[in-house]
């Protein structure tokens, strides 16, 4: 079947408008546009000249698909008719080969095809069927040697160029970002996790495909990767780094760091070398592109209508140019600052921008702007300055590769309107190279930087222990480090210092290139002490303003507090946490000013002679810091936390003196065992926690009434339910107890109390008979200690209300009902928590000093141990037969020996209480 002519199925409109847009300046576009009569566009591509596009477009009736490519005249250069039912994709291989895939879904096993069209020699290769593959979303194609490679959102997949041959296919769990050529190898940045956790971290896999195979790199907080001028890849960070990195078989090996002026993470098409972000304040919608090549950031504030929720398209090209769409609206522009805004007349739902062509997508047409050159001459001043704003002399001038001359600080310069490709060279500094498009008198201003080389250096003992490294020049230390520091400095002489201990050693070179030393001190772990440099003992009680500030250095309001109070007081003693002496004193002084709150960077500590006048958690502002100098304290610390909160309160200021200033180790905090010293107890108090022989009579009369009523399916999924409520229950009540014992030190007193508590309890219950396995509640405490009679008499009351819930969930569980039964679990962990509180409180005291991830996995197999009994019990009741038989003679033996465990426990939960109350 053959696309229909005479019915008007592409009505070429050269309507040639003269649009006057709102510009700055005037300037006049025609526009043609390419309609599409009872059909819908399914996808469009344009090569990166902007001399074709191709459309593919489809009905709603027949479901017929065709792909045409139109040149500018909008005649049509190929046709491609693709299978009815398919889902088609577009992307340009280069200037003049076009890829498309195709996806058809209307046989049993849906399967896709690709296309390779020469459009200059008009040849159509076609790669044999691959069943079961979905290539729509086609985001990319690259070549590499006799290779090609298609990026969409499921797969990268490789061919032979003559698609004879499938070479490499790779399944995305989650979605495929960015496939970069390398060096005859190609490198993949792609999301292989669903975990909403993992996704806040912006967890990222780079994949490096050789010949021989693929390797995998999982990294944490990456947002995309950009070709840098090097020729090597950058890693673009949420901390707003970049890191220059080159990859192997071996690994990653970082070569340098570039610190962002803001955060951006998108990268410009198509070959990823600008970075770029969109945002909106007060309906106020920006633009920002920053160029890695001359490290310069351009923002624009776009004239684009926007409503709260409206969703914005946007394209920013290698070139500087830019598109960006919202509603019937787009604006196009470029990094010299001029814009052009176009009323497309329809809803816009994509926008390509090249060469002065604009190509505006709709649902049902495409729109093809031509802006007419301009002859005008106009006036062009580059103000020359340094990066210190101080005007540069002697510099050279090129446009579009053609010297100009040399000239000093300012220059005017009569130019054609039209796009120019400006560079501005000087000895001893970084040659900036910009395009310009000129469409009206402009002045710029060009910065310069200097030309900095890297400096790295190794530090160590000869037992192989890091050493600090402080770089200076002169007497001012410019940067720091424990063990291996690289750092970019300008030309000039420097003095490296290592020190370990009470060992230094210094060494003095002259840098005019990269330069790597390594040095190797003498010394032994027992030598180890602070080395930082410590202020002067003041002379009197208030003769002496110290600053002390903790922090990191790859932190921003870390250094901009040390500069501001540099500005203000003079000396600041910056202490980088990197250093595990300095975390030392950061984690004892921060509990002590601010127990229970969560801890940041900067921590400032201010002494007036050896009184601590203030401490801040946090930036502050100028006149804070202005006003907190100035403030009489009385004797007392000013206190300002993280929530902006200022207050008055009594702190010991010898103590803090010590060690802040005098460098004295703080008192020893607990610190996190080895997972591996605490699984044996974490694991036995899970087991002890999860015997109760009256629950487990519960839930296999409750399986067993279910698969009565409703069948051994409704029983599985119901107990399924069941579990997974007890599970979810306990675990987010564990997780809950370790963040509130980890704010407040002072918990584990109460802690203890309660376990000794819950141990008593144990020891009164283990002097009860068990008979039939499950215990009358109105008698079961006759034999125990009044006292303890009277406590459970007051809990009773508490807990008969959560009972009556429980038994009634629990009878309509019975039939079947998932949620019902999912209710039920959730009531009866509940009613579990008297009895089993003991156990957890010990094991929630112990996770709270370890990692993160670690309590996260030693809880959430805490919780699996707990509820193993019940998954047994399940599988008893539906399999039935000899497990069943199995499980019911089990919670009989246990039952028998429930004096003895709980005898056991309950003299296990008072000693750990008193390990708890003793160890800190």
């Amino acid at each position: 079947m053959t696309a229909p002519k005479t019915r008007g199925l592409l009505v070429l409109l050269f309507a040639l408008l003269s649009l006057h847009l709102l510009v700055a300046g005037s300037s006049p576009w025609t526009a043609s546009t390419l309609s599409f009569d009872g059909f819908r566009v399914i996808a469009t591509a344009v090569n990166q000249n902007g001399t074709l596009i191709a459309v593919a477009y489809g009905d709603s009736v027949y479901y017929r698909r065709f792909v045409d490519v139109y040149t500018l005249n909008l005649t049509v250069l190929y046709r491609l008719q693709p299978s009815n039912f398919s889902d088609v994709a577009l992307a340009f291989l280069d200037n003049s080969t076009l890829i498309v895939t195709e996806y058809v879904m209307g046989s049993v096993i849906p399967y896709s095809y690709v296309h390779l069209i020469d459009l200059r020699g008009g040849v159509h290769l076609r790669s044999p069927k691959i069943p079961g593959t979905d290539l729509t979303g086609l985001k990319k194609a690259i070549a590499t040697g006799s290779y090609i490679y298609l990026l969409t959102e499921k797969y990268l997949v490789g061919f032979t160029r003559d698609l004879n041959q499938r070479t490499y296919l790779k399944t995305f769990r989650n979605t495929g970002l960015q496939v970069v050529p390398l060096d005859g190898k190609v490198l993949a940045l792609s999301i292989e996790t669903l975990c909403h956790i993992c996704l806040e971290q912006n967890e990222k896999v780079i994949t490096l495909i050789t010949p021989g195979g693929e390797k995998n790199y999982t990294l944490y907080h990456v947002l995309s990767l950009v070709n840098l001028p090097s020729g090597n890849i950058g890693i673009v960070y949420d901390n707003l780094i970049v890191e220059e990195v080159t990859l192997s078989e071996a690994g990653i090996t970082a070569i340098t760091k570039l610190q962002l002026p803001i955060l951006l993470g998108a990268t410009s098409e198509p070959d990823y070398k600008l970075l770029y972000g969109l945002s909106v304040n007060d309906l106020e919608m920006k633009l920002a592109v920053y160029n890695l090549a001359n490290r310069i950031l351009r923002s624009f504030t776009l004239p684009l209508p926007y409503a709260k929720g409206d969703k914005v398209g946007v394209r920013v090209y290698d070139s500087g140019t830019f598109a960006v769409w919202n509603g019937k609206t787009v604006v196009l522009g470029n990094l010299s600052g001029v814009m052009y805004t176009l009323d497309a007349g329809f809803a816009v739902r994509d926008v390509y921008y090249s060469n002065n062509r604009a190509f505006i997508v709709g649902s049902d047409r495409v729109l093809v702007f031509q802006r007419a050159p301009l002859d005008e001459n106009y006036t062009l001043v580059l103000d020359v300055v340094s990066e210190d704003g101080e005007k540069v002399d002697n510099f050279t001038l090129k446009i579009n590769g053609e010297t100009i001359g040399v000239f000093s600080g300012s220059l005017n310069l009569t130019l054609k309107g039209g796009v120019y490709n400006i560079t501005v060279t000087t000895p001893n500094y970084v040659a900036v190279t910009f395009p310009l498009n000129l469409t009206s008198n402009t002045r710029k201003i060009v910065t310069l930087h200097r030309v900095r080389y890297p400096l790295i250096v190794h530090a160590s003992t000869t037992g192989g222990d890091p050493a600090e490294i402080v770089v200076y020049r002169g007497n001012v230390s410019l940067a720091r480090g424990v063990g291996y520091l690289e750092v970019r400095l300008l030309p000039g002489n420097y003095t490296v210092v290592a020190s370990y201990g009470n060992v230094t050693l210094s060494r003095t070179l002259s840098l005019s290139g990269r330069e790597e030393i390594t040095v190797v001190l003498n010394a032994t772990a027992s030598q180890q002490k602070p080395s930082s440099p410590r202020p002067p003992a003041p002379t009197g009680e208030n003769s002496t303003l110290t600053v002390v500030v903790y922090g990191e250095e790859t932190c921003p309001e870390c250094r901009r507090t040390r500069e501001l109070l540099g500005r203000i007081v003079g000396q600041v003693y910056f202490r980088d946490i990197a250093n595990q002496t300095f975390l030392q004193e950061y984690d004892y002084l921060y509990q002590m000013a601010f127990s229970g709150y969560p801890r940041i960077v900067p921590l400032t500590l201010v002494f007036k002679g050896k009184l601590l006048h203030a401490v801040v958690a946090g930036s502050l502002a100028e006149p804070d810091w202005r006003r907190i100098l100035g403030l009489k304290t009385n004797g007392s610390t000013l206190v300002v936390t993280s929530q902006g909160e200022w207050m008055y309160r009594s702190l010991n200021s010898t103590e803090a003196y010590l060690v802040a200033v005098r460098g004295f180790a703080p008192a020893s905090p607990v610190y996190a065992q080895k997972p591996s010293a605490i699984l044996p107890l974490v694991v036995a108090l899970a087991a002890a926690d999860s015997i109760n022989p009256c629950t487990f009579m519960v839930f296999a009369a409750l399986v067993i009434a279910i698969m009565g009523f409703a069948g051994r399916r409704k029983a599985t999924v119901a107990s399924a339910a069941f579990i997974s409520a007890v599970y979810i229950c306990y675990f987010l009540l564990g997780l809950g107890l370790i963040k509130f014992i980890s704010f407040f030190n002072w918990l584990r007193y109460i802690i203890a109390a309660a376990v000794i508590a819950a141990g008593a309890y144990s020891l009164a219950q283990s002097s009860i008979l068990w008979r039939e396995g499950c215990r009358d509640t109105s008698n079961s405490l006759g034999g125990a200690p009044s006292l303890m009679a009277r406590l459970y008499s007051l809990s009773a009351s508490i807990f008969q209300r959560i009972n009556e819930v429980s038994r009634s969930l629990l009878s309509k569980a019975q039939k079947g009902s998932v949620v019902t039964a999912f209710l039920a679990g959730v009531v009866v962990s509940f009613t579990l928590l008297p009895c089993s509180s003991g156990p957890y409180l010990v094991a929630a005291y112990m996770l709270a000093g370890e990692d993160t991830i670690v309590s996260l996995l030693l809880l959430m197999l805490y919780n699996a141990v707990f509820v193993l009994p019940l998954v047994l019990i399940a599988a008893g009741v539906i399999v039935g037969g000899r497990i069943l038989l199995m499980v019911d003679v089990a919670t009989i033996r246990i039952n028998a020996l429930r004096r003895w465990t709980e005898l056991a426990l309950g003299l296990l939960l008072i000693l750990l209480g008193v390990y708890i109350i003793l160890h800190h």
